[in-house]
């Protein structure tokens, strides 16, 4: 899903007058506040921040923040888009209909449940926080890991408009705009759009396919970019105690499936033995004829990850529509009635060739249908003479979902339909309260109840009409089945002013992420494969300062979690699926500097360490065999040990010219992840370094600029996502993006 509208830098920043740093202001806590006040673990970003980091969609922003992971793409899957996040090693990294997502991603309060179509364009962005650790005291959605909030840029009082253009490699072309027009002093409207393209960088290496025409866009090249979205927002004010914000939005993804690649072939798999022995024999493959083997000549050499030879269906076809509304009543000095209504849709359909190879070994096609509908009601108010602040709200939301997978195995086994029609509901009572002790001291305190409800009605069959040795086998009984969990969660804070430039706090909080049921069995079996909650315990203790006259900002916060009944992603017989996988304990530190040691200089790192074990171990599936179970010394999967960022901003005036010309260079640095939970060699991916840089000239009215930009600027491949599917046969890595580098021009009016 791409989210419309614009984010552009804007003018010169008023705190740079004077040297000090910008205030950051939050939400993290229902309310405005200063990051700074803020007993929370909280990465901000705004609109400013993110045009100056080059930052495309959201998932870019986990290069500058500590401990998050934010992969653009799910494991079988193949689509070019699907949200995996991960906050200090909790996540998911599956996309099934039949599970939640371990870290909640809000869009002005409305919670987006399907992982399909989650990778947001920044547009129209006035702000990013990323809230670490669990958050269900605040959120009307349930979030055990952490929430990625987003707060859209409301209509202005005042008619003005914003453009951007952008041309770079790879024939990349992309034009954003927003018009604001208020229509009488109490309504206002805002029009964003956005639409970007690109050629596809992955090397399609198979004889005679592809033929030459489709290394270009129209022939949908791995990699290529084809997006567009619209978004229309209303305001209408009619007093100064009632405001009612509508907005709704739709959005086109027509894109190649994400770029793959094969690393292995073990040959003892149960597809590509099958395949071999019966069918290869038989089968002409185009270009390369009969007796055709899958084996390590599909596997493309250590610096060519960037090339497949794949064959099969390609395309990622998405449309998202939403509409959401808010309405915020206030009933007294201090005290607000706030109501969020939304809707959401999200159908389309994405491939995969899993083997990445001519043959068909395991070709994939997913025919999606998501649905979504949420009605959250929060009371925010104040009492004591403000000395105690609180929010108590409401919340449901029902969810409904189909998800049509098959796969074309090969054809002596022949096609297998794993149809999982889902029907999710959920229902929460969440409170949270914080008074003053003292005048410096605050103790806060929430809970949250809990109630879910999992149905799915599984379809799973191998084709009749496709033939093979198993057509027409159900591997589960055809029939809905429903499952019920609830949870209790609360949270404790204290925190402690030294000084009005330094908070010192510590938190104990609970989170719940609802169980569900296993949506790929391919083996036949007498039931469902369920799997339970989970559930976690986060300790933190932080402190939050500003010293030199707000010329320095350091923000550092160390935790110990306590996870329990971990969903992971498992091989049964060869199909992956979602299994409890045991307990594990979490430790780790982030740390965040930001400093202006002159005027035109600003500077800005991260660091963030993490400790990953597990302590228990609980028992799967009979029909996974011990070389695919997780080990007691396994980590957790995209839990990077150490992370670390660093960037500059270096404004200099230009000589002769009104205005100035801004650097920019940024690091980043990931050290050893695992990539899937069962630690395969073939998907883990050793440390590595991230080098983008841009040069900018603003003038000096500060309504335009133009910026020449570069992002890996050292061509890092790396893996970020895969299947290592060794009891099939194959192992499919994606790879990260080339090199890229345009020109981008913005102008406000």
């Amino acid at each position: 899903m791409t989210f419309p509208g614009i984010a552009l830098a804007q003018g010169p920043d008023p705190a740079k007058q004077d040297g000090a740093l910008e205030e950051i202001v939050v939400t993290a806590q229902k309310r405005k506040e200063n990051l700074q006040d803020t007993p929370i673990a909280v990465t901000a970003f705004n609109a400013a921040a993110l045009a100056n980091k080059n930052v495309e969609d959201i998932s870019g922003i986990a290069e500058f923040t500590p401990n998050l992971q934010f992969d653009s793409t799910a494991p079988l899957s193949g689509s070019s888009s699907a949200a995996i996040v991960f906050i200090r090693g909790v996540g998911k990294s599956g996309y099934q209909v039949t599970d939640d997502p371990g870290v909640g991603t809000y869009i002005d309060g409305v919670y987006v449940s399907s992982s399909i179509g989650g990778v947001l364009d920044v547009l129209d962005i006035e702000r990013i926080e990323v809230l670490r650790g669990p958050q269900g005291t605040l959120f009307g959605r349930n979030t055990i890991g952490g929430a990625i909030n987003i707060t859209t840029q409301r209509p202005s009082d005042k008619a003005n408009g914003a453009l951007e253009a952008t041309y770079g490699n790879y024939d990349r072309m992309e034009i954003r705009g927003s018009i604001d027009q208020p229509l009488s002093d109490t309504l206002r409207t805002k029009l964003t759009f956005g639409y970007k393209r690109a050629d596809g960088w992955d090397k399609l290496l198979a004889a005679d396919y592809p033929p030459p025409a489709h290394d270009n866009r129209t022939g949908r090249t791995p990699g290529d970019v084809n997006r567009g979205s619209a978004r229309l927002a209303v305001e209408y004010e009619p007093s100064d105690k009632l405001n009612f914000y509508v907005t709704a939005d739709i959005s086109r993804i027509r894109e190649a499936t994400v770029a793959s690649t094969a690393l292995a072939v073990p040959l003892d798999g149960t597809l590509t033995a099958a395949y071999n022995a019966v069918d290869a024999p038989v089968i002409n493959v185009p270009g390369y004829g009969t007796g055709v083997l899958y084996d390590s000549r599909w596997v493309v050499a250590p610096n060519n990850k960037r090339g497949t030879f794949q064959t099969g269906p390609n395309g990622t076809n998405l449309n998202v529509t939403g509409l959401a509304g808010t309405a915020e009543w206030k009933l007294a000095d201090d005290l607000t009635f706030k109501s969020i209504t939304a809707f959401r849709r999200v159908t389309g359909s994405f491939n995969r060739d899993a083997d990445n190879s001519p043959l068909q070994i395991a070709d994939c096609f997913s025919d999606f249908k998501q649905k979504q509908f949420s009605q959250e009601g929060q009371i925010l108010g104040s009492g004591f003479d403000k000395k105690l602040e609180y929010v108590a709200g409401a919340y449901y939301f029902k969810e409904s979902a189909v998800d049509d997978y098959r796969c074309a195995l090969p054809p002596s086994i022949g096609t297998v339909i794993l149809k999982s029609d889902a029907d999710n509901s959920s229902y929460a009572f969440f409170g949270q309260a914080t008074y003053a002790l003292l005048d410096s001291l605050k103790l806060t305190a929430g809970i949250r109840y809990t109630h879910d409800k999992k149905s799915l009605l599984p379809d799973f069959i191998y084709d009749p009409a496709a033939g093979g040795a198993f057509a027409g086998v159900r591997t589960v009984p055809y029939g809905r089945v429903t499952n019920t969990f609830s949870n209790v969660s609360p949270r404790f804070s204290l925190d402690y002013k030294l000084s009005p430039a330094a908070l010192l706090y510590a938190s104990y909080s609970r989170g719940y992420k609802g169980g569900g049921f296993n949506a790929r069995t391919v083996a036949p079996r007498p039931d469902v494969l369920a799997f339970t909650p989970e559930k976690l315990a986060t300790f933190e203790v932080g402190t939050k300062l500003e010293l030199l006259d707000r010329r320095v900002r350091l923000n550092v916060a160390a935790f110990t979690t306590k996870y329990q009944d971990i969903q992971i992603t498992v091989i049964e017989d060869f199909a992956p699926g979602t299994q409890n996988g045991g307990d594990a304990r979490i430790k780790g530190f982030e740390a965040e500097l930001t400093a202006r040691p002159v005027e035109a200089l600003t500077l800005n790192a991260t660091l963030a360490h993490l400790t990953t074990r597990y302590t228990k171990l609980l028992p799967l599936s009979s029909l996974v065999r011990p070389e695919f179970q997780v080990r007691p010394t396994n980590k957790l999967s995209n839990s990077p040990e150490w992370t670390a960022s660093a960037g500059f901003d270096y404004r200099i005036p230009a000589a002769g010219i009104d205005g100035d010309v801004v650097l920019r260079g940024d690091w980043s640095y990931t050290s050893k992840v695992y990539n899937d939970d069962i630690n395969s060699v073939w998907l883990t991916q050793a440390g590595y370094s991230i080098f983008n840089a841009q040069i900018a000239y603003e003038n000096s009215d500060g309504n335009w600029d133009l910026v020449v930009w570069g992002k890996n600027l050292s061509d890092k491949q790396y893996i970020f996502s895969g299947d290592a599917n060794a009891a099939a046969g194959f192992v499919q890595g994606n790879y990260s993006a080339p090199r890229t580098y345009g020109i981008t021009f913005r102008r406000r009016f």
